[in-house]
């Protein structure tokens, strides 16, 4: 817990240490979304064009995700919280499981941390609580 006024630098950092955020802009081409970073927690994610590219699909309230390279695959599943009209993607998103898969292990972990993923016109936002939870 912080205190009520003056905090610490080193407390405000240990309070901060496990949010994780990052937003930019999302296009959806039929089965595929590509999202480019404009802010990132992590400022060396924020380089010029960094961008994601993964297959989607959304069946009723529960998108899936997969971001595939050579070595690897990351699918992620999401629980729709709020509607967001017009298109299947709008709204408000819960992540609800991460599957990971690599020439050398393999795992499937529900996500019980506080996540969000806002879709929104042609932009997107993310935060989610990384790391054992608090008091």
């Amino acid at each position: 817990m912080l205190p009520e006024e003056d905090a610490t630098d080193e407390q405000l950092l240990a309070a901060l240490r496990g949010v994780r955020m990052n937003g930019g802009t999302y296009e959806v081409s039929d089965s595929s979304m590509t999202t480019t970073v404009i802010m990132h927690h992590n400022p060396n994610a924020m380089a010029e064009g960094a961008s994601n590219t993964s297959t989607f699909a959304v069946d009723g309230d529960v998108m899936t995700r997969t971001f595939t390279n050579e070595v690897r695959q990351l699918v992620v599943k999401y629980e729709r919280r709020a509607e967001g009209p017009p298109t299947a993607v709008e709204g408000v998103w819960n992540s609800v499981e991460v599957s990971f898969t690599s020439t050398d292990t393999s795992y499937t972990n529900e996500i019980t941390r506080p996540s969000v993923l806002i879709f929104t016109k042609g932009h997107y936002a993310a935060s989610r609580i990384a790391g054992e939870p608090r008091e």
